[in-house]
């Protein structure tokens, strides 16, 4: 598998200059990514593969240099990525830091455990490498490179052409998609009176439960991470809601998010209807013509801010949320916070200062791959009752964690896979314990299933008024 690996050195683009020095030891600029896979892995194949799928994405094999009248770059490096193996009893832990040097490391990190016919893969990425969809890209190359090693005839996973060329232009700015009938100075207006609007409210952070948390406790890749799987008939239920209201299933989940948080806040903290709640969202603004571009960052983040008193009414806040959502879409409004990281990286000390701050941006981040985070995949696959085969292994389960900033303690992450979703709740381990992180996820559970309630029963509170903390142990 030859390709032109010829594409270094390539300077850093500003949102991979945001995103590096927004990595810190505590709250390292990493994801994860875990797939269940039923089958008995061959080391061997698998490391193989490993190597074949890097090919394919040169960040992934790459290091930061400085260099002389370039800046930062990224630059070719001879070095494999960790990969540690163990018996599936075996939790992965980090050997050393948890964050990734990029300047003495790439950016991947694999745990593999495996027994008989199952195994567990745990990738950590840097997210200047690339962004989750970027990074199913990677995996889904190399599950394809070790199926095609593997496979029976008539059952072998196909790749499709990887364009190298395209890598420099990740950093160019996408056009916005405006409405021909708006004129521009409403435009501009617009969007400064917004950007005021967005830095002037002073946001809520998620309030920190009275439980305490070790000190010493030896974090691992999935410390502070809860999940559960939502089957594909209550998904089916929740989509029906989501339609009769005019709006997508992940504007449901959005809105059941901000009830969520309203629920935790008035558990434990206070139950002010002034007090401002933020989700940031990652916006994907890959155009269909980049598909064949390698795994690195096309997406940007958006934002929906409301006032707690906002959160207490169902319908009018699902109205709110999916006309926003539309906007977001439609004019591409993640290229906004493109746009201003850009500015920032022109003025002298503005990016390192602004991401330096201690300034709750968000209240919590909700991240979500879609009905089916494999679509995400470039390469093709067979199937055995939906589930996608590599050679001798079938891909069971994805789940994937985002990273956390400082005073954003909690985040959401939604992949879907085999019918459902997988809703995952990751909370600051140094700040919450497992306990407070199940009470989190719990609480969102208790909201979704009170709105799948919604097909059976249409004058159910989730349609008007809300019904205030759906769990009834109160904690302490």
């Amino acid at each position: 598998m030859a390709l032109d690996t010829n594409c270094f050195p390539l300077p850093l683009v500003p949102f991979e200059h945001y995103l590096l020095l927004d990595d810190r030891p505590d709250y390292p600029m990493t994801f994860i990514v875990q797939l269940t896979l039923s089958g008995e892995i061959i080391r061997s194949v698998f490391e193989t593969a490993l190597e074949e799928a890097r090919l394919r994405h040169p960040l992934l094999r790459a290091v930061i240099q400085r260099l002389r009248g370039k800046g930062l770059c990224w630059v070719s490096a001879d070095l494999k990525p960790q990969i540690d193996w163990a018996d599936l009893d075996v939790p992965p832990e980090y050997a050393g830091k948890r964050n990734i040097d990029l300047t003495s490391e790439t950016g991947l990190r694999i745990w593999i455990r495996c027994r008989d016919d199952k195994c567990v893969v745990t990738f950590q990425f840097h997210h200047c490498c690339c962004d989750g969809i970027g990074s199913f890209q990677f995996i889904g190359d190399l599950l394809a490179c070790y199926g095609m090693h593997t496979a029976t005839p008539g059952n072998t996973p196909a790749l499709r052409p990887i364009d190298l060329t395209t890598l420099p232009d990740r950093g160019r700015l996408p056009k916005a998609e405006l409405e021909t009938s708006a004129s521009r100075v409403r435009i501009v207006w617009d969007t400064v009176r917004e950007a005021v609007k967005w830095a002037g409210r002073r946001i809520t952070p998620l309030h920190l439960p009275a439980s305490s948390v070790s000190k010493n406790q030896k974090l691992s890749p999935l410390s502070g991470v809860v999940i559960e799987f939502i089957d594909a008939a209550k998904t089916e239920r929740l989509r029906i809601v989501a339609t009769a209201g005019n709006a997508t299933l992940n504007d449901l989940l959005l809105r059941d998010a901000f009830l969520t948080i309203d629920d935790w806040q008035s558990r434990y903290f206070s139950d002010n209807a002034a007090d401002w709640f933020r989700i940031a969202m990652p916006t994907n603004l890959r155009p269909a013509r980049r598909h064949s571009m390698p795994a690195t960052n096309m997406l940007s983040y958006t934002f929906l801010t409301r006032r707690a008193g906002e959160c207490r009414d169902a319908r009018t806040l699902l109205d709110g949320i999916q006309r926003e959502t539309r906007l977001i879409k439609r004019w591409k409004l993640g290229f906004y916070f493109l746009a201003g990281v850009t500015l920032m990286q022109r003025i002298p000390g503005a990016l390192p200062l602004w991401t330096s701050g201690k300034r709750c941006l968000s209240t919590v981040l909700v991240t979500n791959l879609g009905s089916d985070a494999s679509r995400c995949f470039t390469a093709r696959f067979p199937r055995q009752s939906g589930r996608i085969l590599a050679g001798n292994l079938r891909l069971d389960n994805i789940i994937g964690v985002p990273p956390l900033r400082p005073n954003t303690h909690a985040a959401f992450s939604i992949v879907g896979y085999d019918g459902g979703f997988n809703l995952a709740a990751y909370c600051d381990p140094q700040l919450y314990s497992a306990q407070a992180v199940r009470e989190l996820l719990d609480l969102y559970l208790a909201r979704l299933d009170k709105t799948a309630a919604d097909t059976c029963s249409p004058g159910s509170p989730t349609l008007g008024p809300v019904t205030r903390d759906p769990v009834s142990d109160t904690g302490s």
